[in-house]
């Protein structure tokens, strides 16, 4: 059985993210950033930073070791969690003029593994203050949003870390759903 670690950081979507996650085979493991220390990583097979209303952008925000990142376990940040993964890698996050709330079409690498099955525009759910505006060396982008070129995805395949801004979690999404899948996919391989 696959098990995916769900390092909780807040949204009121995890609970979707979690029924998702057994509903594909999955024993998911739900713990708060600072409740790490007793676990033991090598029976995970995936990690999953969520969503929160945190903002990386000050200084007493919720984060998590960042050796974490290191262990070559499939790692999927979304919103907060892609955020933190750039800020723990020393890429570039900013407080948005502009927030970006609600549903938004994107274009897609459809190369990305993250994003099998899928065609070149999705339709996913945002709400988030903050933005990705420059990703570390290692990694490579894989979405913008449509109108405003603003990064919304990206990933190191390699280390097997991808990072999303939006919330595939949230119900009625069947682009998110997909996504979910390929996630669990990649922590099968």
């Amino acid at each position: 059985m696959i098990r995916i670690l769900v390092i909780d950081f807040g949204c009121p979507n995890v609970p979707n993210l979690c029924n998702s996650l057994s509903f594909l085979g999955c024993l998911y493991i739900r713990r708060l950033p600072n409740d790490l220390d007793s676990l033991d990583f090598s029976t995970i097979n995936g990690i999953i930073l969520s969503g929160g209303p945190d903002s990386v952008t000050v200084n007493d925000h919720n984060t998590i070791d960042s050796h974490i990142l290191d262990m070559k376990i499939p790692i999927l940040g979304i919103c907060y969690g892609a955020q933190l993964i750039i800020k723990l890698k020393f890429g570039t996050v900013l407080t948005h003029h502009d927030k970006l709330s609600g549903w938004k079409t994107l274009m897609i690498d459809t190369n990305s593994p993250l994003y099998r099955n899928l065609y070149h525009e999705i339709y996913v759910y945002c709400k988030h203050d903050d933005i990705i505006t420059c990703v570390p060396d290692e990694f490579k982008i894989t979405s913008y949003h449509c109108g405003k070129k603003v990064i919304m995805s990206f990933e190191n395949e390699e280390s097997k870390i991808y990072g999303v801004q939006y919330h595939p979690g949230v119900l009625d999404s069947k682009e998110g759903e997909i996504i979910i899948i390929n996630f669990v996919s990649i922590c099968r391989n």
